[in-house]
């Protein structure tokens, strides 16, 4: 397969959409630090998953690999990693990705599923 092929079309794309959600989130973080003084976040990275990635985690979850199964079932061809500082940035990170126009949050999870998520027992 052609590098591009599991995302068909699409694939041309996805960088654009990637640099373009990237500039949005970070000029939002630029404005809550010119408003407040302070970030939203510390660390932002951003990738579209490499073809042969997307192609493995298909096959991996019995899906077809064709685009529809890539962009639609899978759903993290463009992936983005934000690291914040302190808990409540978090949540004020959330709202403001919420208000961003074309995005949607797929998955949330609570504060108290997190340190099970990373490996960290939590303390009582």
């Amino acid at each position: 397969m052609q590098e591009q092929d599991i995302y068909g079309k699409y694939g041309v794309y996805l960088p654009k959409i990637l640099e373009d959600l990237s500039q949005r989130i970070q000029e939002a973080n630029d404005r809550v630090k010119q408003e407040t003084g302070q970030k939203l976040f510390e660390h932002f990275n951003a990738r579209v998953k490499q073809a042969a990635s997307m192609e493995e985690k298909c096959q991996r979850k019995n899906l077809p690999r064709v685009p529809e199964s890539a962009l639609k079932e899978i759903r993290d061809a463009i992936g983005i990693r934000i690291v914040c500082g302190f808990i409540e940035d978090i949540y004020q990170t959330i709202e403001v990705l919420r208000q961003l126009e074309g995005c949607e949050i797929v998955l949330e999870r609570t504060i108290s599923e997190l340190p099970s998520l990373m490996g960290i027992a939590p303390t009582t």
